[in-house]
């Protein structure tokens, strides 16, 4: 569009100061009667899972080798966990996180229970263990949450595991992800 093509639009209006933003920089709104700016904004962080990973005869939580990201002393981030997983259904499987000492993690989710109902959820830790049915196909679970680290910077990390010990599969498949966003 050209200063032409807008009513009123002339080569001293908003439109011709307005230029270019950089990198990362989103157009917002001042208060008043001034004319919008670019400035700070933010853009996703996605940790994909780009390989699928098996545990078998084992309910020993392990550690998901895609699935964490980096958080840094006094960093807050918001997230989404889309976890894709197949098991038997005697196997099924369960998971948690790790956070650094001092921090705090608040999850909300649905996803099929052992029973295989779909439920929805509230965890008020990251160390708290859910449990996800199994049915021998591909099930997902939807996880939102946020980390509030403290001083001590270090990993938020998923780790999970079969639910009972059993010599099949239990698989977490590509493409999970979290989807991250740094908010202080």
């Amino acid at each position: 569009t050209t200063a032409g093509d807008i009513p009123y639009a002339t080569a001293a209006s908003t439109w011709a100061r307005l230029g270019v933003g950089t990198a990362n920089q989103v157009l917002r709104t001042n208060t008043g009667a001034t004319a919008p700016e670019w400035g700070g904004g933010t853009t996703a962080t996605i940790v994909r899972k780009t390989a699928d990973e098996t545990v078998s005869n084992s309910t020993a939580l392990q550690n998901d080798d895609h699935l964490l990201f980096a958080i840094g002393a006094n960093e807050v981030w918001e997230f989404t966990l889309i976890l894709l997983t197949n098991s038997s259904a005697n196997a099924d499987i369960k998971y948690d996180w790790t956070i650094p000492a001092g921090a705090s993690m608040y999850r909300v989710g649905t996803g099929a229970g052992l029973d295989g109902v779909v439920y929805v959820y509230r965890v008020d830790s990251g160390s708290v263990v859910s449990s996800i049915g199994g049915a021998a196909n591909t099930l997902s679970v939807i996880e939102n949450g946020i980390a509030i680290n403290g001083v001590t910077a270090g990993n938020v990390q998923l780790r999970w595991a079969q639910n009972t010990a059993e010599v099949s599969d239990t698989k977490v498949l590509t493409n999970s992800c979290l989807v991250l966003h740094k908010i202080a």
